[in-house]
C-alpha cells in the first residue's frame, strides 16, 4: 500500500503512478491510498486519478470537498490516537506500507497498527527539516524511527536529512520511475508552433518554492538589453496573478506566455531550446528528469539533486548558483552562444541512459 495526501498536480504524484503502474501484478497486489479525496490547496485540481493501470486499487479515506467530515477528519487526527485511526481506516491488510511523502502520510503510517507490514518512508523534498525547534526534531526523529527503511529519491535528499535530523536510520536512494518510452511518444503527439529564435520552457506549479518571479525578473533585464526571446510557463497555482501581473507590469506579454496546466506538457518541452529551473529547493527535479530523457537541453539553479542529475561541473547542463543573478546570466549566455544548445543537447542524451525504466524498477523492487 502506497499512501499520498491527494492526487494533485505535481511530480510526485506522477513518479508514483509510474512505479505502480510498473510494478508486476504477478508478484504485488497494489492499492494507492490518497488521505483527501481532492488537494487541500486552492488551484490545485485532481487530474490523476483515472491514470492507474487496472490491475492497481485506488481509495480516498475522507471527501473533504464536505467541509464537515474534512474538519471532523482534522480534529479526529490531531486528538483522537493516530493507531486507532489506523485500525479503523485502514487495518492490517497490507505487507509493505509506504509513506509516499513528507508530512501527513509519513505521519499516519508512523501510528500504523498493522505490526506485521514492512514500513517505507520516500523522501522527496529533503530540504523540509530545516529550521527545526528541538520539540519538532524529536517529533520527527520518532515518527522516522517507526519505519525499516526510509528512501530518497537522490543521494543529496538522504544526506540532507541526515544532516538536519541526525539519527541511525537506514537510507538508500532510489532515483524517481518514469516511463522513458511513454515520455518520448508524448513529446510527438503534436507540433508546438515557435515565434523566436530562442524559447525557454518552465514546467510545474506555480508557486513560491519554484522561483518563478525571479525567473521572469531576469527575461525583464533581457528585454531591455534587446534580446530575442520567448519563456514559456507551463503549470497551475497560488503564485498565477501575482506572475501575470508581474509580466504586464515588466512589459512582458509578447515575450513570456502562461499555458496553464496542460495534460502532456512534453511537446513544449521538446519544442524548447532549454528547458529552466529556477526553483528555491528541488528533492530531484521530475521534471529536469523529462527534460533529459525528451533531450532538451537544461538551465537550473542548483538544488538537492541538481548535480547528480547535469554533473557538478555541468558536464551535461548548465547548473547556476541559486539566485536570479546566476540565472540572468546563464540565460544570456546561451542567448548570445546558440551553439550551447548543439552541444548540450548531446550531452543530455548521453545522461538520459541512467533513467531507463527497467533499471529503476528493479531498485524499487529491491526495497520492497
Amino acid at each position: 500500500m502506497f499512501m499520498v495526501e491527494s492526487m494533485m498536480v505535481g511530480g510526485a504524484e506522477r513518479v508514483l503512478i509510474n512505479l505502480v503502474n510498473s510494478l508486476d501484478p504477478n508478484k504485488y497486489d497494489i492499492t494507492v491510498i490518497t488521505v483527501f479525496k481532492n488537494g487541500v490547496y486552492p488551484g490545485y485540481p485532481c487530474v490523476f486519478k483515472d491514470a492507474w493501470a487496472p490491475h492497481v486499487k485506488y481509495k480516498y479515506l475522507i471527501d473533504n470537498s464536505n467541509p464537515v467530515k474534512y474538519r471532523f477528519f482534522n480534529v479526529a487526527f490531531n486528538r483522537v490516537s493516530k493507531k486507532l485511526l489506523h485500525q479503523l481506516l485502514i487495518g492490517d491488510a497490507y505487507d509493505v506500507e509506504v509513506a509516499w511523502y513528507e508530512g501527513l502520510p509519513t505521519t499516519f503510517l508512523a501510528h500504523s497498527s498493522n505490526r506485521r507490514s514492512r514500513k517505507l518512508a520516500w523522501l522527496h523534498y529533503g530540504d523540509g527539516f530545516a529550521h527545526l525547534s528541538p520539540r519538532q526534531k524529536e517529533t520527527f526523529l520518532q515518527e522516522y524511527r517507526q519505519y525499516d527503511e526510509i528512501v530518497g529519491v537522490s543521494d543529496g535528499v538522504c544526506r540532507n536529512f541526515q544532516e538536519r535530523l541526525g539519527g541511525n536510520f537506514s537510507l538508500r536512494t532510489c532515483y524517481n520511475i518514469l516511463d522513458d518510452r511513454e515520455i518520448r511518444s508524448k513529446a510527438n503527439a503534436f507540433m508546438t508552433e515557435r515565434e523566436s529564435p530562442m524559447t525557454f520552457v518552465a514546467v510545474g506549479r506555480l508557486v513560491p518554492v519554484k522561483g518563478l518571479e525571479r525567473l521572469v525578473s531576469a527575461c525583464a533585464r533581457l528585454k531591455i538589453e534587446r534580446h530575442e526571446f520567448r519563456l514559456w510557463l507551463i503549470g497551475e497555482g497560488s503564485e498565477h496573478e501575482a506572475l501575470q501581473q508581474q509580466i504586464r507590469q515588466s512589459g512582458l506579454e509578447k515575450e513570456v506566455r502562461l499555458f496553464g496546466n496542460q495534460d502532456n506538457p512534453y511537446p513544449y518541452v521538446k519544442a524548447a531550446d532549454w528547458v529552466v529551473s529556477s526553483s528555491y529547493a528541488e528533492g530531484f527535479s521530475t521534471v529536469l528528469t523529462e527534460a533529459c530523457i525528451i533531450g532538451t537541453p537544461i538551465i537550473s539553479t542548483r538544488c538537492l539533486g541538481t548535480a547528480e542529475l547535469l554533473g557538478e561541473n555541468s558536464e551535461y547542463g548548465l547548473m547556476v548558483e541559486n539566485s536570479e543573478e546566476s540565472l540572468y546570466q546563464a540565460m544570456k549566455r546561451v542567448l548570445t552562444h546558440p551553439n550551447l544548445r548543439t552541444d548540450y543537447s548531446e550531452k543530455i542524451r548521453q545522461r538520459s541512459t541512467a533513467f531507463q525504466k527497467e533499471a529503476l524498477v528493479n531498485a524499487v523492487e529491491q526495497v520492497l
